[in-house]
């Protein structure tokens, strides 16, 4: 009696090690461009998109080339991950049935002396195996289409995303935080002792410090202060109140010189001047602060001795814009 040979029988049958010649994992290498096929292809050859892009793939060491997928830790509706290939990237191919027509796929990468390892990341040594890390090369998009929350469990403190956009990073054992929303932009302490508040909705800021609160709007404006309060130019300063103008100096003077008349108009004697110094410096310093005898009948003279012309329009060194450190 005959019959056909079952050669998948057969097969099955003698199967062993050494018996099957199918590779199941393969090592390759990513191909070039060719002038007929991109070696990374989005597309089909009319231009339409892809439901996943396929890599051209070189197996060693059989040298076939197949057309590869890539298996990635994220793939779903609308979800998914990349990191671009390039000629002569090592990578591991997955054979299944060990068949190139089932369906080759990607499953890793490899390191080797084109790509060669980064010895350094973040400035430390990668090789001590004390720290794991993830470094690229190319620029890298995470996005996602609801929160993002990246935390450190040791010091709490963490920088999150949520899905109306609103990002806030926050210190951690102190909570202090840093917040961007649509309805409220600010920074604070973690006791809400010192803050920095922009309500963008009724265009207000708030600073406070303590007890001390600025509060910055266009119709009220408000500045509350259990301390006390110094107001000074940005001229010349070095200590607060130790720089004057040049028109200080000069009613400082002339209201010196008013109030030695005023006190004793006759010869100036030194027992005279002991006895009102005090009446002659609050006259000076009140003359300063509100002159009544206006220092600009010296500003020719003081103009030309310093060599400055006068400038109404302050773009120039001058009278009215020099100053003279006490």
């Amino acid at each position: 009696m005959s019959a056909e040979m079952d050669t998948v029988t057969s097969r099955e049958g003698t199967a062993g090690p050494g018996h099957d010649t199918r590779a199941w994992v393969s090592f390759g290498t990513v191909q070039a461009d060719s002038p007929n096929q991109h070696s990374v292809s989005f597309a089909d050859a009319n231009g339409n998109v892809l439901p996943w892009p396929t890599i051209q793939v070189e197996m060693h060491p059989s040298g076939d080339v197949a057309s590869c997928r890539v298996a990635n830790t994220c793939a779903g509706e609308g979800e998914g991950e990349w990191y671009p290939f390039v000629a002569g990237d090592e990578v591991i191919v997955l054979i299944p049935q060990g068949d190139e027509r089932a369906g080759c796929t990607i499953i890793g990468r490899l390191n080797q002396m084109k790509d060669i390892w980064p010895a350094m990341v973040a400035g430390q040594d990668s090789t001590t195996n004390t720290f794991g890390f993830k470094r690229m090369v190319a620029p890298y998009i995470m996005e996602s289409a609801a929160s993002l929350l990246f935390r450190n469990a040791t010091t709490n403190s963490f920088i999150s995303i949520d899905k109306t956009g609103n990002v806030t990073l926050s210190e951690g054992s102190d909570n202090g935080f840093i917040h961007v929303g649509t309805d409220f932009i600010g920074m604070q302490s973690g006791d809400n002792s010192t803050l920095v508040q922009i309500d963008p909705t009724n265009k207000q800021v708030l600073l406070q410090a303590d007890t001390m609160q600025l509060i910055l709007d266009a119709l009220n404006t408000q500045l509350m202060t259990n301390g006390s309060l110094l107001i000074s130019t940005s001229g010349m300063t070095s200590v607060p109140g130790h720089a004057v103008s040049a028109e200080q100096v000069i009613a400082l003077m002339a209201g010196m010189i008013i109030a030695i008349g005023v006190l004793n108009p006759g010869p100036l004697i030194g027992a005279a001047l002991a006895a009102g110094v005090t009446n002659i410096m609050n006259a000076a310093i009140a003359a300063t602060i509100t002159p009544a005898t206006s220092p600009t009948q010296f500003q020719g003279a003081l103009a030309a001795a310093l060599a400055f012309p006068t400038d109404p329009s302050g773009s120039i060194a001058g009278f009215g814009r020099g100053g003279f450190r006490l």
